[in-house]
C-alpha cells in the first residue's frame, strides 16, 4: 500500500509488483509490462498467473497448493473477477489506472489488499489480463500463510462480495 502511494507520487507509466523472495522470477516483469502496452489489447493491469495455461506452481506442499486453488478458485466466482489468480502478487498496473481510484478508501488488511485492488479496479472498468508465470516456493524461510489466513481471506472475499465499489 505504502510503495503504491510512493511510486504514484512520481511520474511512472506502470508499476510492478513481486515478492522480495524471489518466488516470482523478475524475467516474467517484461513480457507483464509488454502485455500492458500491447496494442491490439491493451490492459490496465497484467497479473502474473499460475493457474493459466503455461503457469505453475513449483515446489509448494500439496495443502499450500489446495489452500491456493481453492481460495482463489472461490474468489473468482465469488467476485466475479475476469482472472483466475486473483491473491498473486506479481502483477503490472498502469499507472493512469490506479489513480482513478482513491487508494486510501481500501482498508482490507494484509493479502486481503491484493483481491480488494482487483475489485475496485475492476469495477472502475479496468481491463485484467493474465500472463502465465512459474511460481517457485521460496529458498529460504518459511511462509507465514496458514489455515487462519485463509480463513481470513473467506472473510475478506466476502466483504469484497456484498460492497459496494471503493471508488
Amino acid at each position: 500500500r505504502d510503495g503504491l502511494h510512493w511510486c504514484l507520487n512520481r511520474s511512472y507509466d506502470f508499476i510492478v509488483n513481486l515478492d522480495a523472495d524471489l518466488s516470482h522470477a523478475p524475467q516474467y516483469a517484461p513480457q507483464l509490462v509488454a502485455t500492458c502496452l500491447d496494442e491490439r489489447m491493451p490492459c490496465d493491469v497484467a497479473v502474473g498467473s499460475r493457474y493459466v495455461a503455461g503457469g505453475s506452481l513449483e515446489g509448494l506442499p500439496l495443502h499450500r497448493r489446495w489452500m491456493s486453488r481453492l481460495l482463489n478458485g472461490y474468489a473468482t466466482w465469488m467476485l466475479g473477477l475476469p482472472v483466475r489468480d486473483c491473491s498473486g502478487s506479481y502483477r503490472c498496473y498502469r499507472v493512469a489506472a490506479l489513480r482513478r481510484l482513491e487508494l486510501n478508501r481500501l482498508t482490507c488488511p494484509g493479502y486481503g489488499f491484493l483481491e480488494e485492488l482487483l475489485v475496485a479496479l475492476h469495477r472502475d472498468g479496468a481491463r485484467l489480463v493474465e500472463v502465465p508465470i512459474e511460481f517457485r516456493e521460496r529458498a529460504g524461510g518459511n511462509s507465514k500463510l496458514g489455515w487462519s489466513d485463509a480463513w481470513g481471506a473467506v472473510r475478506v472475499i466476502h466483504r469484497l462480495a456484498f460492497m459496494s465499489s471503493p471508488k
